[in-house]
């Protein structure tokens, strides 16, 4: 899996207060909302049980208490309770996300060789059942009633030791698949710990103790984990949606009155054309928009209507979270002069930005590779394939990706150029550029357009004639398809190894 990402020393002492916290708050249980899902509750005491029947069904299965736990995850309350077992007992949680094809999960688990698969019932198909058996691990049933019982094919695994444990591991998280296969990042206890710490600095001054937390973004990755242990640790209740739709989210947050809540780009912009009466989401006080680059138009408009500040930031799995953002009080003071930016670094985190190619530092303003340093993972520099920028302020500013650019018989081309001008057309809800293979160039610009329902009907011919008129020559498109909706990962993210596929079949 590779080295593992943490830090030592004191932080150590908050990894075990956070699985204590989580342990205090199960034992206290209660009749308090704990979940929301599909129109039904479950309480604390409803967690409570539920994570404790799954420590029940591991030593069944005659596993140790820490055997880690392989969890094909998705957003219903079965899963949370797993979590919450896991957190309180420090037993570390493999993430797997259940959109993928039977064979690529069953490769995962034979991959990891855990003893101890969970998945819901609907998740127990015949590659799974046969990787399980060739492994040797148990498998723990979620049920349609997300009541927890051992496979009964899968009863009894064969253990391993608890030598073969690495005890800071706390999850293997995947990337969301932008931009291909999602990749597996360790993450240690620490790190998760300190990630809890850093994110309700992050939060101050919108208040939410006591408020409860949409969980939209799929819980198989950083930014599920990232809102779900915070929640779990401060006892707040989390709604959980499976799907974003602009009417799920609209009456989740009519009926639980959250303060905050975070939308991916492409949700926030369906949130403003569904035209959502102001008044069904008065209790937001802030709207977090994180994981790509938004329009500043967009961001305005939806601040314009609805009086919601959009707060951006900057993350990846690799930081186990955030390290740039702005908080309300920032945002108040900053916001309109520096309105593309992702805000500063945040807590415990230095940025600076160094060319490609020999690391060294770039000066203010200069656009290169982004490098983090971030204190809850050790201190290292961490380099990333993302552009960007830091101004004199120290505000950053994100530029696309490096290893998205495209050459084109020597010009480089960077698709969100080309993508920020397709949307600024009439009718163009949303754009996608990337590249293909070609003999004589070596790589040529494809892109393709999702169709805005209200607007104009695009013509894919006037929309080339538009662009050669916005573009030098060698930035064109070409290969360019007009489609009702772009393919996209589980968090919205446009999914760049999809829409490459469909643009190579054409002719």
């Amino acid at each position: 899996m590779g080295a593992l990402s943490g830090v030592t020393g004191s932080v150590l002492l908050a990894a075990e207060e956070l699985a204590q916290r989580v342990r205090v708050n199960l034992q206290e249980a209660g009749s308090s909302l704990a979940i929301a899902f599909d129109g039904q509750e479950f309480d604390w005491e409803w967690l409570s049980d539920s994570a404790g029947k799954f420590d029940l069904l591991i030593a069944a299965a005659a596993l140790l208490h820490r055997t880690p736990t392989a969890l094909i995850a998705r957003n219903r309350p079965g899963q949370i309770a797993i979590l919450a077992s896991n957190i309180a007992a420090r037993r570390a949680t493999h993430m797997i996300h259940a959109a993928q094809a039977p064979a690529v999960i069953a490769r995962e688990i034979a991959e990891l060789g855990v003893s101890l698969i969970v998945a819901d019932e609907q998740d127990w198909h015949d590659d799974l059942i046969a990787v399980a058996r060739s492994v040797g691990a148990a498998g723990v049933i979620i049920g349609a009633d997300h009541a927890l019982s051992l496979h009964p094919m899968l009863a009894r695994a064969h253990p391993r030791q608890a030598a073969d444990f690495d005890p800071e591991l706390a999850f293997g998280i995947l990337s969301s698949g932008t931009t291909g296969l999602p990749k597996r990042t360790p993450l240690a206890w620490s790190t998760i710990a300190a990630a809890v710490g850093d994110a309700a600095r992050a939060h101050a001054g919108s208040d939410q103790s006591g408020s409860a937390q949409i969980m939209l973004h799929p819980l198989g990755n950083i930014a599920g984990v990232s809102f779900l242990v915070p929640a779990l640790a401060a006892r707040q209740p989390v709604v959980l949606l499976e799907k974003f739709t602009v009417e799920s989210w609209t009456n989740v947050v009519q009926r639980y009155r959250p303060v905050r809540s975070s939308l991916p780009a492409a949700a926030l912009r369906m949130v403003l054309e569904a035209e959502v009466a102001p008044a069904r989401i008065g209790s937001l006080k802030v709207v977090a928009v994180g994981g790509s680059r938004i329009e500043p138009e967009l961001r305005g408009a939806f601040e314009e209507r609805y009086g919601i500040p959009v707060l951006l930031a900057y993350g990846a799995t690799e930081f186990g979270g955030v390290v740039a953002n702005w908080s309300l009080d920032l945002y108040a003071r900053c916001g309109a002069a520096k309105r593309e930016s992702v805000g500063l670094p945040s807590p415990g985190v230095i940025l600076k930005i160094v060319d490609p190619e020999s690391r060294h530092e770039l000066p203010a303003g200069s656009i290169g590779i982004i490098a983090a340093q971030v204190a809850r993972l050790g201190g290292q520099w961490l380099y990333t394939s993302d552009l960007g920028a830091i101004d004199q302020d120290g505000f950053l500013y994100l530029h696309g990706r490096a290893d998205g650019a495209i050459n084109r018989g020597g010009f480089k081309i960077v698709p969100e150029t080309v993508e920020h001008v397709l949307r600024g057309f009439p009718g163009v809800r949303d754009a996608v550029v990337v590249g293909l293979p070609d003999e004589r160039l070596g790589e040529v610009p494809v892109a393709m357009v999702e169709q805005d329902p209200a607007g104009p009907l695009l013509d894919r011919s006037d929309l080339l004639n538009q662009l050669r008129s916005r573009l030098t020559a060698y930035q064109m498109p070409v290969k360019l398809a007009v489609v009702a909706q772009l393919p996209r990962t589980g968090t919205l993210k446009i999914a760049l190894g999809e829409a490459r596929r469909q643009l190579a079949e054409l002719p």
